[in-house]
């Protein structure tokens, strides 16, 4: 049993430092905002997704960031990106869901919010995300699915996109529980013609999360 999670959750990728388009991806807790992510990744990113955001750190952002396009959804969702925003949609399920639909740099991105909530159904609440997502090229879909990536209701996701940390991440898969390698549950599905350059994780301890950072290229 341990030697069959072990080679399903631990990937060894060759790695390369390269340049393209970065995203990073982090479930803040509600306690945390752009300073707190930019801090932990070392850098800023072109595109920051921020789930459960902190919502009082919006004015913060504004007189520090003045060169960062930003959007701060009423369910909780950030984004942050270098070039503009062009809010799609925003949809939430009757069990508190979230797919936010984004366009920037000319990517198409949907960023993810599925309840955590163990009384909701998986299976339907991943249906309803499949069901507002337009598989296009150029397409980043990420975020907290509070579901494990092995999951059989992920067929939809493996058969259009590549998960980025399978094709190009190190080390164990899974992005909770404070830093113990206990579910994946922060994902990044990026579509197939795009490149995947690399994919890591930021482990820490301002949040049960760990961020999860991809590098990718057309």
């Amino acid at each position: 049993m341990f030697n069959f999670w072990l080679k399903s959750s631990y990937y060894k990728n060759d790695y390369k430092e390269e340049k393209g388009f970065e995203v990073l991806l982090w479930n803040a807790a509600r306690i945390n905002g752009l300073d707190e992510a930019i801090s932990e990744n070392g850098n800023d990113s072109d595109v920051i997704v921020l789930i459960e955001y902190d919502k009082e750190n919006r004015l913060n952002i504004e007189t520090s960031y003045p060169n960062y396009y930003f959007y701060l959804s009423k369910e909780g969702i950030g984004v942050f990106s270098k070039t503009p925003i062009k809010i799609v949609k925003e949809s939430t399920s009757n069990s508190n869901s979230t797919v936010l639909n984004f366009k920037t740099n000319e990517y198409n991105f949907y960023a993810v919010d599925v309840s955590a909530n163990i009384l909701n159904s998986r299976k339907e609440a991943l249906l309803y995300v499949e069901s507002k997502i337009n598989v296009d090229k150029k397409t980043i879909v990420l975020g907290d699915f509070n579901t494990p990536t092995e999951s059989v209701h992920f067929h939809f996701f493996k058969e259009k996109f590549k998960n980025a940390f399978s094709e190009k991440g190190n080390g164990f898969r899974e992005t909770w529980f404070w830093n113990i390698p206990l579910l994946s549950l922060d994902h990044i599905w990026i579509s197939k013609e795009l490149n995947i350059l690399n994919t890591m994780k930021i482990c820490t301890w301002k949040s049960d999360h760990v961020l999860v950072k991809t590098i990718v290229r057309e």
